[in-house]
């Protein structure tokens, strides 16, 4: 009887020591599953605000193109992230691209070729006023590494977070600064 007792408390004390890594791995995928969700929606806000304030200039300067990023993407710790700004026509074409952020080569590039390698909302109907049939579109893409999200460091190992948010233009042709037009490989007339 005494013998059996001992031999439960074993087994009970046997459980708990195999339950607590579990409980343990668990919290930290929880957590880690939570920062992801929460580093995705601020990613998509980031790309969304950008795109829409972006989406209704006709002129772009170097300058105010870097306060609005700065506005946008501020936070108390600055981001390793990658913005990629750029101008498609209705049918895909890539009219002009412009790259900004703190860190490069981590976005797929999607608006470096002659044709966007991403999905394009439908095409403007045909009753569609022409100027903004005409107009394009503005994608932005945002892009940022995911190391330093993790508590348990294994679930997402060095992975890219990406989001792209595009705006139909409400202008036909967005003018850019010279030294914009430059980096976009525009001339300006």
């Amino acid at each position: 009887m005494i013998r059996s007792r001992l031999s439960q408390r074993g087994n009970a004390l046997l459980e708990t020591i195999l339950f607590f890594p579990v409980l343990i791995g668990s919290g930290l995928l929880a957590g880690d599953l939570y920062n992801l969700s929460q580093a995705r929606a601020a990613l998509e806000s980031k790309a969304f605000n950008l795109s829409s304030i972006l989406s209704v200039q006709s002129t772009l300067e170097e300058k105010s193109l870097a306060a609005l990023i700065d506005a946008v993407t501020g936070s108390e710790r600055p981001l390793a992230l990658e913005i990629v700004i750029g101008k498609v026509t209705p049918d895909g074409i890539v009219a002009w691209r412009l790259q900004r952020g703190t860190t490069s080569g981590i976005c797929p590039d999607r608006l470096g070729s002659r044709r966007y390698a991403g999905d394009l909302p439908e095409n403007a109907r045909p009753d569609d006023d022409a100027e903004t049939s005409d107009s394009g579109m503005l994608v932005v893409q945002v892009c940022r590494q995911s190391r330093d999200l993790a508590l348990g460091a294994a679930l997402l190992a060095d992975k890219t977070l990406e989001n792209v948010a595009i705006n139909r233009m409400r202008v036909t042709d967005m003018k850019l600064d010279d030294s914009l037009a430059r980096e976009a490989g525009l001339e300006q007339l």
